[in-house]
């Protein structure tokens, strides 16, 4: 059975453990579209295409490729449309309010500078973010107008949303899944400047609040290997992140749950070639 990942970075630890996992009974390959052109890569691969697709990289090439796959057949997880939901911020909010899940309140504003006309209707902490999830991108609290006016300089021509902040214990609840089998722990929220990186496990069974919130994203977003970030508040957990394909960095187990789910995603879909 051949699986690829169509990854810029195979060298992430949970990763390579996945890959060497799966190299023990599969044929294993790595596609990077970094550098490279994806109409090309996906016409190379159309000749003999994988039994499965795993995609890892979400850039505008990876996701271009994923689709010029799809068109030719190929089983991509998750898929081009459920991966790009996850990159658009205006998407995600949509879907999870349009779905019913637990979100915060937010408005999308062509760019930061225009955010301006919105503040007697606002109230204040906001949280805003760049529309587009991408490294380096905008994602922060503001207080007042006055926090907000010091960004402008770097990011008043940013597409952004912004988010009404939710009262919770300065915790985001970390959950990642794979397959439907979820993991947890928590995390200082990264609002706060200098707050750690490191996510505690999280002691005792999860809540089934939680866990609920959390597979219900996967089928209304089309996931089957997300992240979900929540907030606990008085009003139940609150969705703030849906994270397609995410590093899973610190689960215990994570790389052999990877393996075992793409190789049984290969050998369904060889079966049914």
């Amino acid at each position: 059975m051949r699986i690829s990942l169509v990854s810029d970075r195979p060298e992430h630890p949970v990763l390579s453990a996945a890959l060497a996992e799966l190299d023990v009974r599969h044929r294993v390959a790595v596609l990077s579209v970094e550098g490279a052109d994806p109409a090309a890569l996906a016409a190379q691969e159309a000749r003999a295409l994988a039994d499965v697709y795993l995609l890892e990289a979400h850039s505008p090439a990876a996701l271009d490729l994923a689709r010029r796959l799809e068109r030719c057949g190929g089983v991509v997880v998750n898929g081009s449309a459920a991966t790009g939901a996850c990159q658009d911020r205006v998407l995600m909010a949509g879907r999870l309010a349009g779905a019913g899940l637990p979100c915060p309140r937010t408005w999308s504003v062509p760019t930061l500078g225009r955010a301006r006309r919105l503040l007697a209707a606002l109230h204040f902490p906001l949280v805003i973010k760049s529309r587009v999830r991408r490294p380096g991108d905008l994602v922060t609290q503001v207080h007042g107008a006055e926090e907000m006016e010091a960004l402008m300089p770097r990011w008043g021509g940013e597409p952004v949303i912004l988010q009404q902040h939710e009262d919770n214990d300065g915790w985001d609840v970390k959950l990642w899944v794979v397959g439907g089998h979820a993991f947890a722990a928590r995390r200082p929220t990264p609002l706060v400047a200098g707050a750690s990186r490191e996510a505690v496990p999280i002691a005792g069974g999860l809540s089934a609040a939680w866990v609920t919130a959390t597979l219900r994203v996967g089928r209304e977003f089309d996931l089957s290997l997300y992240g979900v970030d929540l907030l606990v508040t008085a009003r139940g957990p609150v969705i703030v992140d849906v994270n397609a394909f995410p590093g899973y960095g610190g689960v215990p187990g994570a790389a052999a749950a990877l393996a075992a789910f793409a190789g049984g995603l290969s050998m369904e879909a060889s079966a049914t070639a």
